[in-house]
C-alpha cells in the first residue's frame, strides 16, 4: 500500500509538471487579453457607423455600419482573440447581431486574422486576395517568428521607457497584442479568403445604404480597395494614405508598380473627386479619422507620379514619394 501511495504521488507530480507550461501560458493569455482591454475604444461617426480601435497613435481597428439589411464590416483586426472584443462591442453598440457583409480593404494579416470571428458574414474581396492570402498561410511559423523578435524587442525598450508617456502606452499595447497574436496563431487559427471577389469595381447595396467599392491597384498591396458610402459622406480607404496625405505605397518602392497600376491610381482618385461625390470623413485601415484635405494631397502626389510615368520618368517616382513620406514625417 506504501509503494502504491508513493507511485501515485510520483505520477501527479510528473502529470503536474507536463501540464505546468500550458498552465501557465493560459494564464499569461488571460492576463494579456485583459490588459489589451485598457486600450480599446470606440467612436461613434453617426448613428449607423462606429469604429472600434485599440493603441494609442497606430490603431487595431474595425470599422462597422448598421444597415437595414444588417451590419457591415470593414476589415477585422490582427488578433481574432481581440477581434471578439470588437465584436462585442459593436453588438452593444447596435443592439444587434445580425452580421451580413465583412469588406477587406486589403489582404495583410492585421486587417484579416480577425475574419473568422465574423463566420456568418459574407467576407468580399479584390480577387487578387485569395492567392495573397494562399502565400501568408504558407508561412504560419515565419509570422510567430516575426513577431516574437517584436515582442522580444518592445520588452527590452520598454526596461528603459517611461511607460505612461504615449510611446511607452504603445509600446505596451503593441507588447499585449502581438502576444495574443501568437497565441492565435498557435492555437487551432483559421485564415477566411473572401467568397465574393470583384476586379474594377462593385456596387453593393444594403437596401438603406450604398456601398460603392472600387479596385484601387497595386499600391500599398496587390488587393487594395477603397468604399465610398454616400448615405454617410465617408470614404473607407485601408492602408493607402495617412493623415497629410501621406501614401503607402510600398509597391511602388519595391518597384513592383508600372504605369497601368498609376494610371489606375490616377483614374480611382479622379473618381472619387468628382463633384457629386461628397466626402466630410475619411476613415482608414486604422481607423484613424481622416479629411478630405488629406484625400486631396494624396491625390496631388498621385498626380505628380501619374505626370512622371507618363513622361518617361518612373524612376523618379520613388524619389517623388520618398521627399512626399520625409515632408508628412512619416
Amino acid at each position: 500500500m506504501k509503494t502504491f501511495t508513493s507511485f501515485f504521488k510520483i505520477f501527479v507530480t510528473v502529470i503536474f509538471l507536463l501540464l505546468l507550461p500550458d498552465y501557465l501560458m493560459l494564464s499569461q493569455k488571460n492576463d494579456t487579453d485583459s490588459n489589451i482591454d485598457n486600450f480599446i475604444n470606440v467612436e461613434k461617426l453617426s448613428e449607423r457607423v462606429v469604429v472600434v480601435r485599440t493603441g494609442v497613435t497606430y490603431f487595431d481597428a474595425v470599422t462597422a455600419i448598421a444597415t437595414k439589411k444588417g451590419i457591415v464590416i470593414f476589415d477585422a483586426g490582427l488578433s481574432p482573440t481581440v477581434t471578439k472584443k470588437y465584436r462585442k462591442i459593436i453588438e452593444e453598440q447596435f443592439n444587434r447581431n445580425d452580421f451580413v457583409y465583412l469588406i477587406n480593404t486589403h489582404s495583410h494579416w492585421d486587417h484579416t486574422n480577425g475574419n473568422e470571428v465574423f463566420s456568418e458574414a459574407i467576407i468580399l474581396g479584390h480577387e487578387s486576395f485569395r492567392s495573397e492570402m494562399i502565400d501568408r498561410s504558407s508561412d504560419k511559423s515565419g509570422q510567430i517568428n516575426r513577431y516574437q523578435k517584436l515582442l522580444n524587442r518592445y520588452a527590452k525598450t520598454l526596461q528603459s521607457l517611461d511607460t505612461n508617456s504615449d510611446y511607452g502606452k504603445q509600446l505596451t499595447c503593441r507588447y499585449n497584442l502581438y502576444s495574443l497574436v501568437i497565441a492565435d496563431l498557435e492555437s487551432d487559427f483559421g485564415l477566411c479568403s473572401p467568397e465574393i471577389t470583384f476586379n474594377n469595381r462593385l456596387t453593393l447595396d444594403v437596401e438603406d445604404i450604398t456601398l460603392e467599392i472600387v479596385n484601387f491597384g497595386k499600391a500599398h498591396s496587390g488587393s487594395d480597395i477603397m468604399i465610398f458610402i454616400p448615405e454617410e459622406n465617408l470614404l473607407l480607404s485601408g492602408d493607402l494614405f495617412n493623415k497629410g496625405g501621406g501614401g503607402n505605397l510600398s509597391k511602388l518602392n519595391h518597384q513592383e508598380v508600372v504605369k497601368t497600376d498609376i494610371d489606375r491610381w490616377y483614374k480611382t482618385l479622379r473618381f472619387l473627386l468628382e463633384p457629386g461625390k461628397k466626402i466630410e470623413r475619411i476613415v482608414d485601415g486604422h481607423g484613424a479619422i481622416l479629411t478630405k484635405k488629406d484625400l486631396l494631397k494624396f491625390y496631388k502626389t498621385v498626380k505628380s507620379l501619374w505626370v512622371d510615368f507618363n513622361n518617361g520618368r518612373g524612376k523618379s517616382a520613388k524619389a517623388i514619394l520618398s521627399r512626399v513620406l520625409e515632408e508628412s514625417g512619416l
